[in-house]
């Protein structure tokens, strides 16, 4: 498989997944733009929001990632990243708590998915 296909699927997973949270939560105005900001970092840099996730939330939370651990949106202090903004793992953190064990599967396969997308992608 191609990088550009994988990169692709890398935006079109993560849009997918904001548009089910945006659903879930339509009276939240932060996911609209969340997806206007990532499908305009698609069009400008896109290996630029690989590397982001890859380094701000791969590196340091893999490990909760794959064990599906709660802490990792509940516990964790994402103010350690001075000027990056992960509003979006803020969003989550404020959600997840009171999901539907269904709607917090669904959430794990997406990041999951993505952190997978995003360590193939850097491989090339």
């Amino acid at each position: 498989m191609s990088k550009k296909i994988l990169i692709d699927t890398f935006f079109n997973q993560f849009t997918d997944f904001l548009k089910q949270l945006e659903n879930m939560y339509p009276d939240d105005t932060d996911f609209p733009v969340f997806i206007t900001t990532l499908n305009l970092l698609k069009s400008t840099n896109p290996i630029l929001v690989v590397k982001f996730v890859k380094e701000n939330i791969v590196d340091l939370y893999k490990d909760k990632i794959l064990n599906k651990d709660e802490s990792f949106f509940l516990d964790q202090d994402y103010t350690q990243h001075g000027d990056v903004d992960l509003n979006i793992v803020h969003k989550l953190k404020k959600y997840v708590k009171d999901m539907s064990p269904n709607s917090k599967d669904v959430v794990w396969k997406y990041i999951d998915l993505l952190m997978k997308l995003c360590l193939k992608i850097l491989q090339f």
